[in-house]
């Protein structure tokens, strides 16, 4: 089976106190803050260890229209045109227009019970089998 979705690209998490929280999972989970704001976990597929990634665990302002909700998960998937050409067919439309950058397309669709799901087909660096540089 080709399955669309093959790992979890990030877990996006509102905060009211955003530095507070920032701080907190540093301090009581030693999770290193990067620039951005997040962290980066860094992993290698069980399949093929010469390919690895990571997933991001990243924190917004309240008030950011990037999504709705508390919180988003990012999934990385293998073919964004035909996953949002499926889920077309099944009646499931984009939430907000794509974007694309250099490290990849985005797309966003909705669940059943209304989260926002975010869709990421990576572009891959030739040589090093990740997704090239940080996301920002």
């Amino acid at each position: 089976m080709d399955e669309h979705i093959i790992g979890v690209g990030g877990v996006f998490l509102r905060a009211e106190k955003k530095q507070a929280l920032q701080d907190w999972y540093a301090n009581s989970l030693d999770v290193s803050i990067n620039d951005y704001g997040g962290h980066d976990f860094m992993w290698r597929r069980a399949d093929n260890a010469d390919l690895f990634g990571r997933t991001v665990l990243g924190f917004f302002d309240p008030d950011s229209d990037y999504f709705e909700g508390p919180f988003m998960v990012n999934y990385v998937v293998r073919d964004l045109d035909r996953l949002l050409a499926s889920l077309s067919e099944r009646g499931i439309d984009e939430v907000k227009p794509r974007e694309d950058y250099p490290y990849g397309r985005f797309a966003w669709i909705k669940d059943l019970e209304g989260r926002w799901i975010e869709l990421w087909e990576p572009v891959y660096d030739a040589e090093e089998n990740q997704p090239p540089g940080d996301q920002g």
